[in-house]
């Protein structure tokens, strides 16, 4: 019994061992560059990045170049961090 559970102790030790190492699936890869991709093209755009507090919330303000690149990257950040709502104010 004690065999047992010691092979069992040495699979979990091994399975952590290999959760740490890279990936190299390729599927998981081409999902990382394309989100790379994705950053860098959001980043060229953005020229101006705002926090305002409000109680206790922090809200974010994007500034770009144009008015719709700045809609597009709200769009593009929201779907990358799985936000389903957003929120359009008019500067005042």
């Amino acid at each position: 019994m004690l065999e047992a559970i010691a092979a069992n102790v040495q699979a979990l030790r091994e399975g952590m061992e290999s959760l740490k190492l890279p990936s190299n699936d390729p599927e998981y890869l081409s999902r990382l560059q394309a989100s790379d991709k994705a950053r860098a093209a959001i980043a060229a755009k953005l020229t101006q990045l705002d926090l305002a507090e409000d109680g206790n919330r922090t809200y974010i303000g994007i500034g770009a170049f144009r008015h719709h690149e700045a809609l597009e990257i709200a769009r593009q950040m929201a779907e990358h961090f799985e936000i389903t709502k957003i929120r359009k104010h008019e500067a005042t």
